[in-house]
């Protein structure tokens, strides 16, 4: 008999051992631990194994479902790969978002994570009542709308259906004009989730000040990323509000932005009066802050970073804070 011939009935019987021996639950165990190459070979050993993966969720919760300009027109077909149906998280790439096919996947797959990138203007308003209907089926934990064209209407039909939604822990509406939503409204949303990002997006400083005093009176948020800023200047938001609210979360980035040195030193001074704030990232105009400020601050976080003139008084406060992570020198 061959050497190969010999090889295979060997591995074959001793496949045939493992399978006998092994109830399902166990095989899927093993699955498990495999990194996502490892299992995709796993998947081509036996029918046993692709059958006992394809049955078992959990080991497909890494997989993104990328739709492009090379699938999107096959959307329908895609959907009926057992594999593809227990894809929980999808990444949609720009000018699809008026695809139908699009639509019928989302209402499908239950979703966990939905990223849409679009700098379409003729988005489907149909494709938004689709995306709500996700929000209100609670499986959807991170969603965004990356330069998704919201009107006024839309985002309000969105950020009301926030208010009732448990699962959503992240969500990202970077580069969207939300300048004309109703400030409590924003706030009250936001609220609602852990993560926020709003980078580069269109807001007004009113909307802004709500965020920061809707917060004091209890929410989940712990993390608003503001890097750029469009719209209202954010240096009229009443520093003491601004100040409480920061150091309410955890983290905490707004950059590119109208914030104004008293804004800055009022956040920094409010943190040693007690803070959860772990980071902190202010940028704004290049106005003055005293390096006490920042001394102190930095024994309470363990992040601190501004753009912000930083006036040292002596060599002191000079060796202790040259190390710090960014940030402009004014020596005085």
């Amino acid at each position: 008999m061959p050497l190969v011939k010999r090889i295979l009935n060997r591995l074959h019987g001793e496949l045939f051992t493992i399978n006998r021996l092994l109830p399902a639950e166990m095989v899927a165990m093993v699955l498990q631990l495999l990194p996502p190459r490892d299992l995709m070979a796993a998947m081509l050993v036996c029918r046993r194994w692709r059958e006992v993966g394809e049955d078992s969720p959990a080991l497909w919760t890494w997989v993104w479902l990328n739709v492009n300009y090379e699938n999107h027109a096959s959307l329908c077909q895609m959907i009926d790969s057992r594999r593809i149906q227990m894809a929980t998280n999808m990444r949609v790439g720009n000018y699809l978002v008026s695809d139908e096919g699009l639509q019928a996947v989302v209402r499908r797959l239950k979703l966990k994570s939905l990223e849409i990138n679009s700098n379409n203007t003729l988005e489907d308003p149909k494709l938004m009542e689709t995306i709500i209907g996700s929000l209100e089926s609670n499986t959807l934990e991170s969603l965004g709308l990356h330069a998704y064209s919201l009107n006024t209407e839309e985002a309000t039909q969105l950020l009301t259906a926030l208010q009732n939604i448990s699962s959503l822990k992240s969500l990202n509406l970077s580069y969207i004009n939300l300048s004309e939503v109703d400030p409590g409204l924003l706030a009250r949303a936001v609220m609602r989730v852990e993560e926020v990002y709003m980078d580069y997006s269109q807001i007004q400083a009113a909307q802004a000040e709500a965020i920061f005093a809707t917060i004091q009176d209890g929410g989940k948020l712990k993390k608003l990323m503001m890097r750029g800023t469009y719209g209202g200047k954010l240096s009229t938001v009443n520093q003491e509000v601004m100040a409480k609210g920061i150091n309410l979360m955890e983290e905490v980035e707004i950059q590119k932005s109208t914030t104004s040195g008293e804004q800055v030193t009022r956040v920094l001074t409010q943190a040693l009066k007690g803070t959860q704030l772990k980071s902190l990232g202010m940028m704004g105009e290049v106005v003055e802050i005293e390096a006490k400020h920042v001394r102190l601050a930095r024994r309470v976080m363990a992040e601190v970073s501004c753009n912000f003139d930083v006036v040292f008084h002596d060599d002191t406060e000079w060796f202790e804070l040259k190390d710090w992570a960014t940030h402009r020198l004014a020596y005085t």
